[in-house]
C-alpha cells in the first residue's frame, strides 16, 4: 500500500497500557500507523505541533485535568489534525463540551476497541462521532433551539471544568491554579454556572457538583 494513503495517529493518555492497547490495535490496520504517545497535555501538544498527525487520540481525563484546553489548541493550531476525545463517562453532557471544543469524535473508553476504529474511519471521512444526543443538541444551537438533555448542557466545556472542582471541594484559588486563570475569574465562571443552573448559593452549587461531577467519573 502505498505510503501515501497511510494515517498517522498520536495517542494521548495518562496510562501506558491504555496506549500500549490502543497503539497495537491501530496499527494492526493496514491505513494506519501511531507516530507518537504522550502521558501529559504538555507532551501532547508538543508532539502533534511536531508530528502533525491525521488523528489525535486524546483521553479527556489528564493526570485528574480535563483536557479541553488540549483539544482547544489542537483543533486552533493543527486544523489538518482531527481529535477524537476518549473518556470514562458516556453522558453527553461531557460529550458537549468536547464537541465545542473543537473535536470530531467522542468515544467511550470502556468501549474504545469496538469503536475507534470506526470513529477514526468517520472522522477522516469529514463527518462527526458523537452520541446521537449530541448530534441533535449541536443540530439544535446552530438552528438557534436552545434545548438541554440535562442541566450541565447548558454550560460551556470551561464551566463544565470549573464545576468539577468545585465538586471536589477546591476553593477559587485552587481552582484558578488548575485552569491557569484569575481567582475572580473562576468567581465569574461560578456566578454564572448558578445562574445557568438556577442555583441561589454556594452550597447548592458543591451540592450539585458532588452529585452530578463525582471525582473520577470522566
Amino acid at each position: 500500500m502505498a505510503n501515501q494513503m497511510i494515517k498517522t495517529i498520536v495517542l494521548i493518555d495518562d496510562h501506558p497500557i491504555v496506549r500500549e492497547g490502543l497503539a497495537n490495535l491501530l496499527n494492526s490496520v493496514a491505513i494506519y500507523k501511531v507516530v507518537g504517545e504522550a502521558g501529559t497535555a504538555k507532551d501532547g501538544i508538543e508532539a502533534i505541533r511536531a508530528l502533525k498527525p491525521d488523528v489525535a487520540v486524546i483521553d479527556l481525563m489528564l493526570n485528574d485535568v480535563l483536557a479541553l484546553d488540549l483539544i482547544e489548541q489542537t483543533t486552533h493550531e493543527c486544523q489538518n489534525t482531527k481529535v477524537i476525545c476518549v473518556s470514562m463517562h458516556s453522558d453527553a453532557a461531557y460529550a458537549q463540551p468536547v464537541a465545542l471544543a473543537g473535536a470530531s469524535g467522542y468515544v467511550n473508553k470502556a468501549n474504545a476497541s469496538k469503536t475507534i476504529l470506526d470513529a477514526i474511519d468517520v472522522v477522516l471521512s469529514g463527518a462527526l462521532y458523537f452520541p446521537k444526543e449530541v448530534h441533535q443538541n449541536l443540530l439544535n444551537s446552530v438552528r438557534g433551539i436552545k434545548t438541554a438533555s440535562t442541566p450541565l448542557m447548558s454550560l460551556s466545556s470551561r464551566e463544565i471544568e470549573v464545576l468539577r472542582w468545585i465538586g471536589q471541594g477546591l476553593t477559587k484559588h485552587q481552582i484558578a491554579e488548575h485552569i491557569n486563570r484569575s481567582a475572580n475569574t473562576v468567581e465569574a465562571h461560578r456566578t454564572n454556572i448558578k445562574r445557568k443552573l438556577g442555583l441561589q448559593s454556594n452550597a447548592e452549587l458543591i451540592r450539585f457538583a458532588a452529585l452530578n461531577l463525582p471525582s473520577g467519573s470522566v
